[in-house]
């Protein structure tokens, strides 16, 4: 497969290192991605319509690396439209941020076609993944999720995005019709 990067301003990977280095100390990155970040919130993906790829919305960035120690790192780096500049979400190192970069290096290999690789998630089903956006006439976009906790998600590596959104539309109406409020 060949990869597509969209790659982040400069200055929102120097925001991303800067942040990296004061909350967790790393020093030297040495390996990075900076991936679009797209969100799906579960009041778009109700039953009875919406959830359709335009529904995915832009966020920001998904800003992986490693530094020069091996400590797999991850930054969520917001844009709000017309902000001056982007903001820090989160950041966060361990078994995710590694699995994300072994993940990264292993899409290479998996299909044939020619792929923008994005980000997205779905914050209230506590999924994500990446996004191949295909640039390849006739070929479908695909979603690979990486943290997931429903088996129907973990049953495959690939989704087609119109098979990915038909059961995250199906999960969060179920979701969204359980309430879980106090008493």
């Amino acid at each position: 497969m060949a990869i597509a990067y969209d790659s982040c301003s400069d200055e929102t990977r120097r925001i991303c290192r800067e942040a990296l280095a004061d909350v967790l100390g790393c020093q030297g990155i040495r390996d990075e991605h900076s991936l679009p970040a797209y969100v799906i919130q579960l009041e778009d993906c109700r039953a009875d319509g919406g959830c359709e790829p335009a529904l995915i919305r832009r966020t920001g960035w998904k800003y992986l690396a490693m530094d020069a120690n091996g400590k797999a790192l991850c930054c969520d780096v917001e844009e709000a439209p017309g902000a001056q500049q982007a903001e820090v979400d989160a950041v966060s190192e361990g078994v995710d941020a590694v699995r994300a970069l072994q993940s990264l290096d292993e899409l290479i290999e998996l299909e044939e076609g020619v792929y923008e690789v994005r980000w997205v998630s779905v914050p209230g089903l506590l999924v994500s993944g990446f996004w191949l956006k295909s640039t390849t006439p006739g070929r479908p976009d695909l979603v690979a999720p990486l943290r997931v906790l429903q088996e129907e998600l973990a049953a495959k590596q690939f989704f087609p995005l119109e098979e990915f959104i038909g059961i995250v539309r199906s999960m969060a109406t179920e979701r969204l019709a359980y309430n879980d409020a106090p008493n």
